[in-house]
């Protein structure tokens, strides 16, 4: 599950990085995002004993 989400991640920031320049956007950065979504994995892991569910 934390794969397929830190990939969607991705996928959306190339994405909404190409319709922002499109449409003259500035777009936030995502690394607090991102941050975050990394700490909320490892206390998940901790948990439940690692894996990826």
């Amino acid at each position: 599950m934390w794969k397929s989400l830190f990939v969607m991640c991705e996928l959306f920031q190339e994405t909404s990085e190409s319709v922002g320049r499109y449409f003259n956007f500035q777009m936030p950065d995502e690394k607090d995002v991102l941050a975050y979504l990394k700490h909320v994995e490892q206390l998940h892991k901790t948990k439940n004993g690692g894996g990826d569910a």
